[in-house]
């Protein structure tokens, strides 16, 4: 009995520790987002956006989102995204905008991903692949519809551009999108 409490007293102490230091780990982060942010120039802010995403990778969704300002954490991913949006690398744009949303629910990020999978949508259509046209037209809908839910738009533009996409969506998806939308109102 005494060795299995030491075993559970020395396995608190190492998970607390653990914890502590990716609790550290995580507030010197949420600084750095500060740097990102505030950064001279587009370089060292990419720079300090890389650094900081290559230790979030380095975690799960379910580890950072312990951290009190996990927030903070997402916030990191989209910055990145944003200065990454322009170079050529669609994909790890996409990939950083997912894990931002895979952290919080952001409309923005939607927003950037919708536009990014446009992008992919547009050499679909060039290349001429059905199947990838429809996939991104989904995409575009499904993030499209999530922006401007989230973020309460009631502009009729941005309702064209959803309606446009509307087409590649199954009539299941379009009701459950209507409903979630009436839900909301």
């Amino acid at each position: 009995m005494k060795s299995f409490i030491a075993m559970l007293t020395i396995s608190l102490f190492l998970s607390f520790n653990i914890y502590s230091y990716d609790n550290q780990r995580f507030s010197k982060l949420s600084a750095s987002f500060v740097n990102i942010k505030d950064a001279k120039n587009k370089e060292s802010a990419l720079e300090y956006a890389k650094q900081s995403v290559n230790i979030l990778d380095s975690y799960s969704i379910k580890e950072i989102k312990k951290y009190s300002r996990y927030d903070t954490l997402g916030n990191i991913y989209m910055y990145y995204g944003f200065l990454i949006k322009n170079e050529k690398d669609v994909d790890e744009t996409i990939r950083a905008f997912n894990r931002a949303l895979e952290i919080r629910n952001d409309p923005n990020s939607h927003k950037e991903l919708a536009t990014s999978y446009k992008k992919k949508y547009n050499e679909a259509i060039l290349d001429g692949n059905k199947k990838q046209e429809k996939h991104y037209g989904q995409k575009i809908y499904y993030h499209l519809d999530k922006y401007i839910v989230i973020a309460k738009i009631e502009d009729k533009r941005w309702d064209a551009r959803l309606n446009y996409f509307e087409v590649y969506m199954s009539k299941t998806a379009l009701a459950k999108s209507k409903k979630q939308k009436n839900k909301k109102m």
